[in-house]
């Protein structure tokens, strides 16, 4: 079963893989807004793609919504566990 801590490091990877510059990851705070750590829009959007694929399903609105941070990205990838394909 995977722990808080395991969905927190694949939705840093699941940003990384979204960001023009990857290593800006490592810098963001788990709880810290995307907007406010210099991640643009199409990052954001590219990130719920990475997200769909690994999931391997469509997010609904409320979860694209709400994946303003990197805490919200995993809590979205708990809500998901043990469906789709999983490959980050």
């Amino acid at each position: 079963m995977s722990t808080e801590y395991d969905y927190l490091l694949t939705a840093r990877q699941l940003l990384k893989n979204s960001l023009d510059l990857p290593e800006l990851a490592d810098q963001i705070d788990d709880h810290e807004q995307f907007l406010d750590a210099g991640v643009n829009s199409g990052e954001i959007i590219r990130l719920v793609y990475q997200c769909e694929k690994y999931l391997g399903t469509e997010l609904e609105d409320g979860e694209i919504v709400n994946a303003t941070s990197l805490s919200m990205v995993a809590a979205v990838l708990r809500t998901h566990a043990g469906e789709g394909p999983h490959v980050a």
